[in-house]
């Protein structure tokens, strides 16, 4: 009993934190896209973009192995964070180097070392995160979530609103992530480290490098994608679009970090109890994503006028929210594949399967973009949750036949379609 209070009061912390995560860019988009012109706003879409993308390289799939190790292996938690200090050391050291030489440079290469700065410092928060998620310091986790993501958005707005960043917002957020990383590990230079046992957790979480890298393509490549096609401007409305479609589908990935270490406790009494919980849970779940993804439908249109002005061509981008709001329905089979995956112990199957969903994704937005424009992210944002959920769940049935696990989220998914239908005629 103790334990399921226990559960309930991390996935409290977790939704109120995914809440205060969702709510600062809806409220503060709005003044984003008037106070910037469409190209300044895009530089911005694309920077975090980047800097989003490049930190799960840079956090070596530390965060994976160490969720894992965490909770099944607590005899070695000391020489695990003793190795993992180890790296975040050069991580602060580099993240420091980009960030002066940016100072020096032209505003192309500016751009690109700030984002290599933030992505240090964001790999950096990622292992921080892990940490506490395997602890479940649900309170620790999110002040380090919004002070990694909210804060620096809301004091980069009042700077903007104030006019004292003039042009240097970007600068602005990486410094401020950047020094928010360091002091969050100012005893790191100090405590002991150790490189003994990062071997085994590099081989450990290296097959997930490309599954978060996959996962942050998914979220930001297709800002990328499309101002390549469309134009710069187009990645800003991408984004305007991608804010309200996928705020289900992020809210979900928030309530994840919750999920799976309750459900890694269940799995670690036994399978059986493991699985029962699982199933359960994904159902509750389900239930809960389709209200939010049926809201985020009927209003939408409603809420797109408020993001941006009528110049980002909002008509065009209500149908992209449509479609895109089906993705977390879909989603939720391919998070609770990977809880049984993780629990196996078989990271390696990620490393195949996110880079094919999304090759997959981009591959349909450059074949589509010229026919069907901006509506071409949210078909292929479709296709690569879809594929991720069909793959983790024949990769499931292979390594074990006996996990039966629950298929009546199909049952929301499927009234979420034909509501989708119904709007988009």
């Amino acid at each position: 009993m103790n334990q399921e209070k226990k559960i309930f009061k991390s996935a409290s912390w977790y939704v109120s934190g995914s809440a205060i995560q969702g709510l600062t860019p809806f409220l503060l988009t709005p003044f984003l896209t008037r106070a910037l012109n469409e190209t300044q706003f895009s530089e911005f879409v694309l920077f975090i973009a980047l800097g989003t993308i490049l930190s799960f390289l840079f956090a070596f799939g530390l965060p994976a192995a160490l969720t894992r190790e965490l909770i099944l292996d607590k005899n070695n938690s000391v020489i695990n964070l003793e190795s993992t200090n180890y790296v975040k050391r050069y991580l602060i050291i580099f993240g420091i180097a980009f960030l002066i030489v940016s100072f020096f440079t032209t505003e192309i290469i500016k751009i690109i070392l700030l984002a290599l700065a933030l992505a240090l410092s964001l790999s950096l928060v990622q292992i921080d995160m892990a940490i506490y998620r395997a602890q479940q310091k649900a309170k620790f986790f999110i002040l380090l979530a919004i002070s990694s993501t909210a804060l620096p958005t809301i004091f980069m707005t009042l700077g903007i609103y104030l006019n004292l960043l003039n042009n240097n917002f970007i600068v602005f957020y990486a410094t401020f992530v950047l020094i928010f990383a360091a002091l969050a590990n100012r005893k790191v230079m100090t405590q002991q480290s150790s490189n003994k046992n990062l071997p085994y957790l590099f081989k450990l979480g290296s097959p997930t490098i490309p599954h978060g890298l996959g996962m942050s393509l998914m979220q930001y490549g297709d800002r990328i994608v499309i101002a390549s096609a469309l134009g710069l401007t187009a990645a800003g409305r991408v984004q305007v679009a991608a804010l309200l479609g996928t705020a289900s589908l992020l809210l979900l990935s928030t309530l994840n970090h919750a999920w799976i270490p309750a459900v890694l406790e269940k799995f670690n009494q036994n399978k059986e109890i493991g699985v029962e919980f699982l199933n359960k849970s994904t159902n509750l779940l389900s239930l809960f994503i389709f209200n939010i993804s049926l809201l985020i439908m009927f209003l939408n249109p409603w809420i797109l006028k408020v993001f941006a002005p009528a110049t980002f061509d909002l008509a065009a981008l209500s149908p992209v929210v449509l479609l895109m709001a089906l993705g977390a329905n879909i989603f939720i089979f391919y998070l609770r594949n990977t809880h049984v995956l993780t629990f196996l112990g078989k990271f390696q199957s990620l490393a195949w399967i996110t880079p094919i969903s999304i090759f997959l994704q981009i591959s349909l937005i450059f074949i589509l973009v010229p026919h069907i424009g901006l509506l071409s992210v949210a078909l292929a944002l479709l296709a690569m949750v879809s594929s991720q959920a069909i793959l983790t769940q024949i990769v499931v049935r292979r390594l074990d036949s006996e996990i039966k696990l629950t298929f009546v989220p199909i049952i929301y998914l499927v009234l979420l379609s034909i509501v989708a239908i119904f709007l988009l005629n």
